[in-house]
């Protein structure tokens, strides 16, 4: 990275890239991201998880203020401990997505308020998805189930941040993402070859990105940004000092300015060292 001021905010993806493959990240890169922040450097973790969601090995880390969520659709400020902002799915969608994919068989996930709900016939047949064995253990700690998502669904149809649909069937998930994308009322996008997640159009990690600088009074030029899925290209087209994770889609590969190791080869922790050593 070719530039005489070093970043003032690090922008990153967690799975796949900030978290290894065990959902960890090393006391090396705790520790080198708290020492970048005690300098005045931002760090945000920009994530298409739910708040909930977020490992406390990333929210405990001191100096951490701004955590974005849902793809961009929402922020939490960690100081204060409010929502910093929330984008909703329009409701219209929200009800004909519903009344489309619920009955297929797909697991379909809701983003809302920073948790992710389920319906409880899924969460009592999980083993029906052909969910790795990653993911099954992350779905049970993370979601929560309800009664009828449809219901629950329709009792909050305006406050909506995600939708997320998993799918077994590879050529069912094609078919869909075809459909979904000649929708403009909605963003389509993925963090996994398994599944789709459906936002407001305004909601992507990019827009999110550009709301937190706005806040902090920084341009793209003060960000370096590192993501490894399609869902993190928006984010990584906003700054020029952009890192794809070795192994990352084609779509990151080819989108970022700089690619740097794989999440298991702390690709992050790499790339920084590189970028700060001065000051590490």
């Amino acid at each position: 990275m070719q530039t005489n001021t070093y970043p003032r905010l690090i922008a990153c993806d967690l799975d796949g890239t900030l978290l290894n493959s065990k959902k960890e990240m090393s006391q090396d890169l705790t520790q080198t991201l708290e020492a970048l922040m005690e300098q005045g450097i931002w760090f945000v973790p920009v994530t298409g998880r739910c708040f909930q969601a977020v490992p406390s090995q990333v929210l405990s880390l001191s100096g951490l203020r701004y955590v974005v969520t849902s793809n961009g659709a929402a922020a939490d400020d960690c100081k204060t401990q409010k929502r910093l902002f929330t984008t909703s799915l329009p409701s219209k969608e929200v009800s004909h997505l519903f009344h489309t994919y619920f009955p297929l068989p797909i697991l379909t996930e809701v983003f809302l308020d920073g948790h992710a709900y389920i319906d409880q016939a899924a969460w009592d047949q999980l083993d029906q998805f052909g969910l790795s064995e990653t993911s099954y253990h992350y779905v049970r700690r993370t979601r929560k189930p309800v009664e009828h998502l449809p219901a629950f669904v329709s009792d909050h149809v305006q406050e909506l941040e995600n939708i997320n649909l998993v799918f077994r069937d590879p050529a069912l998930r094609l078919q869909t993402l075809s459909k979904l994308q000649q929708n403009p009322a909605i963003t389509v996008t993925s963090s996994s070859a398994a599944n789709l997640e459906i936002t407001h159009p305004c909601a992507t990690k990019g827009h999110a990105l550009q709301t937190i600088c706005n806040l902090l009074h920084l341009s793209p030029q003060d960000v370096v940004a590192f993501g490894d899925s399609p869902n993190d290209a928006d984010m990584l087209r906003f700054t020029p000092h952009s890192y794809a994770m070795a192994g990352g889609s084609a779509e990151i590969l080819q989108t970022a300015a700089h690619t740097t190791a794989s999440c298991d080869e702390e690709g992050v922790l790499v790339a920084l060292r590189e970028i700060f050593h001065k000051i590490l």
